[in-house]
């Protein structure tokens, strides 16, 4: 899909997000109701079994049936004190390219309706047709290394090509890179928020999302003015799985919300792929963890693709990732041993590129060859920015550290953290 395709498809879509759906009476406005109660997700599926449709729970009747219970009393007070709430998410809808989403209606993803404890609604800041494309999770630590940082940015430049929505959690470390990577391509990207639609956390972010909305969304199922506080990170996780086919864990510690995420993303029955790193890096242990619990280990993006491609548009893409990751790794491997036996000649290193394009096949006027060719370029691209060419200001005997933090940016993209 063409960015003018993209930004047909927003302004069609920018039609939608009147209020007239939420009409009183309605299982549109019932659910907003709902999601405005901000009852913990298990509480809410639980009354909901209690009833046949969403309406009902705001039957005082229902009430005086359950007084014999504490917690579900309390859960339905609430309930009749959301109104003041929906009335604001209202408000909120009436901005550009601001969307509520009720459970049930055509625009709320497919993949999250299928979870134990779907949102009741969901706030969508920006590009709504973002959520229907093949989504996929990319996470990790906020302290993440360097070395995963880089490869994070890669991965998601590539995964983006081919037509992944790159989904994560607009944090610092992993977060970031995941989002900035498929912003270097002018991907689609959608940042899943533990806060209200109109908060953005970290501040420090605020310039990355407003990018992000340019083809991405931003997601959340808390209602305007909520804080982004502790509790709301690991309530959040679940959507970011939710919404994806799979889930990649690039670098996390034992203890971490990432491994929350993997292994809510495991109860969905959904793909769970983690990085390896080295046994001495504490921030490789949570990976180390997964991949024992049966997650797929992941040393390049034809792994995933492997899973994943099938939900693609373009089998030639796919075709085309695979054997572009196949290429990056013979040309590593190559760079590898031509610095080891200081052999400074690097001019055979285009040749399997030119085999491999000359091998895609071309049709006029088909945009999947053009993707796959696409795929091909960022892939070595990355690759020459990852295994630098002996000799270069970058050579194998002294790392290129130009990614060392968050606010890093590839030389190409117009994107930083500032």
């Amino acid at each position: 899909m063409t960015l003018t395709d993209k930004e047909h498809q927003r302004k069609h879509q920018q039609t939608h997000n009147s209020s007239a759906p939420f009409h009183e009476g309605s299982t549109e406005l019932a659910w907003l109701r709902l999601g405005c109660a901000r009852l913990p997700p298990a509480r809410l599926a639980h009354l909901l079994k209690l009833v046949e449709s969403p309406q009902e729970l705001f039957d005082k009747s229902l009430q005086r049936r359950h007084s014999g219970s504490t917690r579900e009393n309390k859960a339905l007070q609430k309930i009749q004190e959301s109104y003041p709430l929906a009335e604001r998410a209202l408000r909120w809808n009436e901005g550009e390219n601001c969307h509520l989403i009720a459970r049930g209606t055509e625009h709320y993803p497919e993949l999250l309706e299928q979870i134990a404890d779907p949102p009741a609604v969901l706030f969508v800041h920006g590009n709504l047709s973002a959520l229907h494309y093949p989504q996929l999770a990319i996470v990790g630590s906020r302290k993440a290394s360097p070395p995963a940082r880089s490869i994070t940015r890669r991965w998601a430049s590539e995964l983006a090509q081919l037509g992944f929505s790159i989904t994560s959690g607009l944090a610092r470390g992993v977060d970031a890179q995941a989002h900035l990577g498929s912003l270097d391509v002018n991907g689609i990207s959608i940042a899943v928020m533990a806060s209200g639609p109109e908060l953005c956390y970290p501040t420090t972010h605020k310039h990355m999302l407003e990018n992000l909305l340019v083809n991405g969304a931003s997601v959340t199922e808390f209602p305007p003015t909520t804080t982004p506080v502790p509790r709301n990170f690991p309530q959040r996780n679940r959507i970011i799985s939710g919404l994806c086919l799979g889930t990649l864990i690039m670098e996390a510690e034992l203890r971490s919300g990432s491994l929350v995420t993997a292994r809510l993303a495991m109860e969905q029955d959904r793909e769970v792929f983690a990085m390896p790193g080295s046994v001495m890096n504490p921030l490789a242990s949570g990976c180390h963890h997964l991949i024992q619990q049966g997650a797929k280990l992941v040393h390049s993006i034809s792994d995933i693709v492997e899973e994943l491609g099938g939900h693609l548009h373009s089998e030639t893409t796919v075709a085309a990732s695979v054997a572009a990751s196949v290429v990056t790794e013979f040309v590593t491997e190559f760079v590898t041993k031509t610095s080891s036996s200081g052999d400074s000649s690097t001019s055979t290193i285009v040749s399997p590129a030119a085999v491999l394009l000359c091998t895609i096949p071309a049709s006029s006027g088909s945009s999947s060859s053009s993707s796959a060719s696409s795929s091909v370029s960022v892939s070595l691209s990355a690759m020459a920015a990852a295994s630098p060419v002996p000799g270069s200001a970058c050579s194998s005997a002294a790392p290129c550290d130009s990614d060392t933090s968050d606010s890093a940016v590839s030389p190409s993209s117009p994107f930083s953290l500032s």
